[in-house]
């Protein structure tokens, strides 16, 4: 059951999401710091930026998670009394 679940949010992770509510919001932000003219002299961590995930962007790290979890759990059969 937990594979079939996690199979479908692979699916839904990977599809575009038109329905995005942040997507406009990030691609302005996206072309702000594209045009943003930085003196790193002055302030050598302005240049910095680490742009907003996309729901989907964090639904798929997520999943790469508990596939990890997945491999760990299956590979130490041991690791199952614990829960």
């Amino acid at each position: 059951m937990r594979n079939h679940v996690l199979a479908y949010c692979t699916s839904v992770a990977t599809s575009p999401d038109p329905d995005d509510p942040e997507g406009v919001e990030r691609m302005a932000e996206n072309e702000r710091e594209r045009e943003k003219v930085v003196n790193e002299r002055l302030d050598p961590y302005s240049g910095r930026y680490f742009p907003k995930e996309s729901r989907t962007e964090v639904l798929a790290g997520i999943l790469r998670t508990e596939r990890v979890v997945e491999v760990i759990n299956c590979s130490c059969p041991f690791l199952l009394h614990f829960y």
